[in-house]
């Protein structure tokens, strides 16, 4: 119940790789912008590398996107991302395992597990794009 719910499995690249799939150099900054945005981590000497979102993540570093911001906006993610998964395991816990003899071993339990996934991503998705648009509508002014 608690196995990543990404789609995409990160590709291992070693530096070079990683500059040439990126299309260019990338200094130690820019590296720990793409770091923080979660488009790749460091393993060792390698980098665990999310290849589908690098040129998201490359673009930004070319318009001159802040690390501050992202470290900022990878802690809001971090927490609240450990706060739903919380919640959405007490629900799963509390409400739909109790219907199955042994949902620990059930193949049956399992399989809706993994066909809620994308449905849960997607869900938090439209939650969070409905949220941003009314923020959008509603500004802070100064």
């Amino acid at each position: 119940m608690l196995a990543p719910w990404q789609s995409d499995l990160p590709v291992e690249m070693d530096r070079e790789q990683l500059e040439r799939k990126a299309g260019r150099a990338l200094s130690a900054e820019d590296v720990a912008t793409l770091q923080a945005l979660g488009v790749l981590r460091i393993r060792g000497a390698s980098y665990l590398v999310a290849s589908n979102q690098l040129a998201i993540g490359i673009r930004l570093l070319e318009l001159g996107f802040p690390r501050e911001v992202a470290v900022a906006a990878a802690a809001v993610y971090q927490e609240h991302g450990e706060q739903m998964a919380k919640e959405l395991y007490e629900v799963i816990n509390d409400q739909l395992a109790p219907l199955y003899d042994d949902a620990a071993t059930s193949e049956h339990f399992r399989e809706i597990m993994e066909r809620l996934k994308p449905l849960s991503v997607g869900g938090l998705v439209t939650a969070y794009e409905s949220a941003v648009a009314r923020a959008a509508r509603n500004p802070r002014r100064r």
